[in-house]
Order: structure tokens, then sequence, then C-alpha cells
């Protein structure tokens, strides 16, 4: 918690007048009525799960909850992704019904840390930890406990390309624990205050959506309309396109570019190192940048010349291939020349047809994510494939034409932008005081006794 948080906090509640300290660095004292005890002693039932064989039909598609850590959402889960059957869970020992109140906690990945509360009896998958059966304590006050103490947990986990927080380390891991009255009276206060932060980050997240939409209308014409909206017009010949300016062509992908392919598809379990050649993945691809501090990942400069066909150029377009966040869209810049990629779409344009710039802004436009939908496949997976994507119609200004358009969005993007770190900036503050207040109410930096009837 930085000085100025804690000193907001320290000023509004009233500190316990006993303390006495812990063996748990970060935690510091506690009130001297409290106690500290490891998680595998206050619940009874901890351990993880699996993932059952994908090839087989008869594990899938059945009537018992399958929960994974996509499905965490630091709240309680309500609706999992997927289903498994009977059969599974008896063919698969490691894979265990626990019981609706079980806590569960991310393992590793990207989603490392976050967690969840069973709304609903489930099985889990292997990067989930669950911790169920508690003893001596109410199991939404250990959710906040490990919601407030996240950063420091984080902090305990090991390995370079994807951290691993294990099991083991979560049951030896000592909670605050106050009397269960006491525990009662900090939860029902951090859930009314929480309710207030979110409700307040729920109206900044729509002013970024807002700002966004203006932002893909001012791509969208701008790409398909030029700077000159009263110029002469023809025809496309595309439906989804309508007239565009009367010098301009329309191609194919396929066309435009002298490179289609994917990124490495293979495993990547061991190719992960500390530091050597950047691999970016879909987790770094949004809103039209390269967002590598999402995760830093690396291989080694040997496997990267390894697998040529997946290394990046400047001007090189990259789009998301599956998933969530399928058809996001980043062009790669001088930073990232020379870096390998995962499971994304690379196009590598053709220098006299057309700008990596604006054949991104073109797939970043209103016009691109509706080709892109049209040809992506799977309903719960997203999928686009190198194929479809090779047919996609494009809009071809002059290469001066394309220069000017995107001096004139880099200009008038810029202004939106800076409108959009301003509440991004203030999200996290309303983050940062959030957890501040988390963590000083489950360690008893703050006495919140009577705040809640």
């Amino acid at each position: 918690m930085n000085q100025f948080l804690r000193e907001r906090l320290l000023a509004r509640h009233s500190r316990y007048s006993e303390y006495r300290p812990t063996s748990q660095g970060w935690v510091g004292s506690i009130p001297s009525h409290w106690s500290t005890k490891k998680t595998s002693w206050v619940f009874q039932l901890t351990g993880s799960g699996t993932t059952p064989s994908s090839g087989n039909d008869a594990y899938f598609a059945g009537e018992i909850p399958w929960v994974n850590t996509g499905d965490l959402n630091d709240d309680l889960v309500t609706e999992p992704a997927r289903f498994v059957t009977s059969a599974a869970l008896h063919d698969h020992s490691a894979l265990k019904l626990y019981p609706a109140g079980t806590v569960l906690i991310a393992l590793y990945g990207a989603t490392i840390g976050k967690l969840g509360i069973l709304g609903f009896p489930a099985t889990v998958n292997q990067a989930c930890f669950a911790m169920g059966e508690p003893v001596g304590i109410r199991p939404k006050f250990a959710f906040y406990w490990f919601l407030g103490n996240r950063e420091q947990l984080v902090s305990l986990s090991y390995g370079g390309g994807q951290p691993n927080i294990s099991g083991e380390i979560v049951r030896q891991v000592r909670l605050s624990v106050p009397p269960i009255e006491e525990q009662e009276q900090i939860v029902r206060f951090l859930d009314r205050e929480t309710a207030k932060f979110d409700a307040l980050i729920a109206k900044k997240q729509r002013l970024i959506e807002l700002l966004q939409e203006k932002r893909t209308a001012l791509i969208s014409h701008a790409v398909t309309q030029g700077l000159d909206p009263g110029g002469p017009k023809k025809e496309s010949g595309i439906e989804w396109l309508g007239k565009i300016p009367s010098h301009w062509t329309v191609h194919r992908i396929a066309t435009i570019a002298s490179k289609i392919t994917n990124g490495y598809v293979g495993p990547t379990r061991d190719i992960f190192v500390p530091e050597g050649t950047r691999y970016l993945q879909s987790l770094h691809i949004k809103s039209g940048s390269i967002l590598f501090e999402r995760g830093p990942y690396y291989v080694t400069d040997s496997w990267s010349k390894r697998h040529p066909k997946s290394i990046l150029r400047v001007g090189d377009v990259l789009i998301v291939q599956t998933g969530a966040e399928v058809g996001q869209c980043a062009v790669v810049g001088q930073e990232y020349a020379g870096s390998n990629c995962h499971a994304l779409i690379i196009i590598s344009p053709k220098p006299h047809y057309i700008i990596g710039g604006f054949l991104g802004a073109v797939i970043r436009s209103s016009y691109g994510r509706s080709l892109l939908e049209h040809v992506q496949t799977g309903a719960l997976h997203p999928h686009l494939n190198c194929t479809h994507v090779r047919t996609l119609p494009i809009p071809c200004p002059p290469l001066a034409d394309q220069g000017l358009i995107l001096k004139d969005l880099e200009i008038r993007s810029a202004r939106l932008d800076a409108l959009l770190r301003t509440v991004e900036a203030g999200i996290e503050r309303v983050w940062e005081y959030r957890t501040a207040l988390i963590s000083a109410a489950v360690t008893g930096k703050i006495d919140v006794r009577g705040e809640v009837e």
C-alpha cells in the first residue's frame, strides 16, 4: 500500500488499540486478538483438478460444471464455460467435485492470482487451486484476504516465462484470522465499499467504450472515404464498403501481401527463457498496439532462427487468430522487428501497394471488423483462418494518399488517446484504493467494526 493511500485509510478509520507482530513480512502486525493460520489449517479440502482428454467426446458436454482460470472474475463464479460428464469424473482421479463456496485461485499463466468463489458444486482444471470445507474462517473473508494480498502472493511465484505459484505455496500461506463475528463485519463492510468502487469503475469503463467507438468511427471514415468527403465517388463493388473515392482501387489481401501466414502453433511449455528474442502472443495485441509489458515472454535467439516463418518485420500486420480477442490487430514497428510470435496471423504488405499502417487501420475499422466476423469460424471458440483472410477485399488509395490519411489519423487520434489515458489512469487509481482498502481491512490495519449494521 503506498503512503498516500495508507494515510487516507488510517485517517478515515481508527486503528485497533493493541497489535502484535506476525512472521509474514508483508502483513506486518495484526490486532492482538487475531490469530494467523496456514491455509491448510483453515480449509480441510484443498487441491486442483485436471483437463480430461479433449479428443474424447464422452468427457465433455455433460452436466457437471468444469471451471478453468478463464472463468475466474474476482467475484462469485455463476456460470462455467464448459461442462464434463460423469465418465470424465470416473476416469480421472484428479478430477474432484468441489462444493459451492469453495475459493479458487489461478496458479499460473496470464490469469495468475485471479480469484473466484464457486456459486455451485464444480470440478476445476489443473491451473485452479481450490480451497473448500472451511473451519473457523468464512469463505468470503478468505476470498477478500487473498484479493487484498494478491500482489504479494504472486511475488512468491517461480519460473521465468510462465510464473507458477503452486498449490503448496498457497497451502503454507498464513492468513490473518479475526474472530468469526468480526470476519462477518469485515465482509459486510467490504461488500458495501467495493460495490461503490465497482459502480464508479463501470461508469469510467463506459466512457472508455464511447471514446473507443468514436476512434473506430474516425478510422472507419478515413480509410473508406479519404480526407475529401465531397470528392467524386464510384461504386466499390463491395456491399459492405459502398462507394469509395473514384481514384481508389480495391484488392484482395492476397494481391497486396507478399506473405500471409501464422505464427508458431506448437507447444510452448519448454521454449520460454528469462531473456532473449521477444515472443508476441494474442495477449500482447490490444486496441491497435503491441503491449509487451502485459506479460513479457522470450525465446532463445537460436529457437527463433529455427522458426523463420514467424519472425516479424517492420510493417507486418498482426491479427489475433483465435479466442475472445480474435480480430485484434496491430502493426509491427521498429521496436518489435525481429520478434517471433505465437498463433497470430502475419500479413507482410507489398510496399508498392499498401503501407502496413494503412492496412492495419482498415482491419481495425468497422468495415474491417465486419469482414473478419464474416469469415471467422466457431461460436464458442472463434477462429480466423489464413485461407479466408487472403480473400478479404481492401480499399487501396494511392500511396501518397495513404500517407496523408495516416498522418491525419495520428493527429486526431492523439487527442482521443490522451482522453483515454486520463480515464484509464483514473480507473487505475480507483483500483489501487479498492485493493488498499481490502488489504487494510483483512490485515487489521483499519478497524471497521461498527461501520455496517
